[in-house]
């Protein structure tokens, strides 16, 4: 199942959206919009421009994995799909997805679709 969102995150030097979440039995992935948002091999691209955590109503903690993201070179904007790892126990109901960058992060509480 998922939930389209559009949680918009109140940062100062960077702009991210949390718009979906998406759940299948136990593994759930938070789809993201970022600016700026820069893919590249070499110094400092290669320091990842957003990193999303999360914690759930049981207290367990889970590591977003991006597993597929696109950005334009011209405007900087970009989105990716983070998985959560390990897999999020059947039990938990929300996610505190927390979002950061380098100099700043923003959370959000969010239901677990079809939980």
């Amino acid at each position: 199942m998922a939930a389209s969102l559009a949680v918009r995150l109140p940062f100062e030097r960077a702009a991210a959206v949390i718009e979906s979440v998406t759940a299948r039995q136990d593994l759930v992935s938070i789809q993201l919009y970022g600016y700026p948002w820069v893919i590249g091999e070499s110094w400092p691209m290669i320091t990842p421009c957003f990193r999303v955590t999360a914690t759930d109503d049981t207290g367990a903690q889970y590591e977003g994995s991006l597993s597929r993201g696109s950005a334009s070179v011209a405007t900087l904007e970009g989105n990716g799909t983070f998985w959560l790892w390990p897999p999020v126990d059947p039990q938990a109901r929300q996610l505190r997805v927390t979002v950061s960058t380098l100099w700043e992060a923003a959370w959000a509480l969010l239901g677990i679709p079809g939980r």
